[in-house]
C-alpha cells in the first residue's frame, strides 16, 4: 500500500487555490500574516485481503490578523467555502491519482483568538476525516 498524503495535500491545494480570499499554502512562508494552511495529516492503514484502505485526518488552518478589533466573518466565509469545495470535490471532481476517495467529512471546527498589544489574530482549525482506497 502507498501513502496517499502527498496526493491528498496536492489535490486540496489545487482545489482551493484561487477560491478563497486568503492565499493557500502547504508550508507558510515567513512574514505571511493571513493565510490558509493545509497541515497535519494522520493516516492509518485499515486494509483487508482484497482492498487497501487508509483512514486519515487532515487539518486546515485559517489565519487572519487584524489591527485593532476585526471580525470573524471573513474567515468564517472562507471556512464555509473550503468545506463546500472539499465536500463537493471529493465526491465528484477532485482526482487522487492512484487512489479513490470514499468519504470526506468534517470532524471538528475550533476557534482560537490571540491578542497582543497591536493585533488580534483569529485562527480557525478545521479537521476533515477521509477514507481513501487504493
Amino acid at each position: 500500500m502507498n501513502d496517499p498524503s502527498n496526493i491528498i495535500v496536492s489535490a486540496i491545494y489545487t482545489a482551493l487555490t484561487g477560491s478563497t480570499s486568503l492565499p493557500v499554502y502547504s508550508m507558510v512562508p515567513s512574514g505571511v500574516d493571513n493565510f490558509i494552511e493545509i497541515g497535519d495529516y494522520n493516516g492509518v492503514e485499515d486494509s483487508a485481503k482484497d482492498s487497501y484502505i487508509t483512514r486519515a485526518t487532515i487539518q486546515i488552518e485559517f489565519v487572519k490578523r487584524y489591527r485593532g478589533q476585526g471580525t470573524k466573518s471573513e474567515v468564517n466565509t472562507d471556512v464555509n467555502t473550503v468545506i463546500g469545495i472539499l465536500r463537493d470535490g471529493f465526491s465528484s471532481s477532485i482526482t487522487l491519482t492512484g487512489f479513490s476517495n470514499i468519504v470526506l467529512t468534517v470532524d471538528s471546527v475550533n476557534d482560537l483568538i490571540e491578542d497582543d498589544e497591536e493585533f488580534k489574530i483569529y485562527r480557525k482549525f478545521v479537521r476533515f476525516n477521509l477514507i481513501i482506497e487504493q
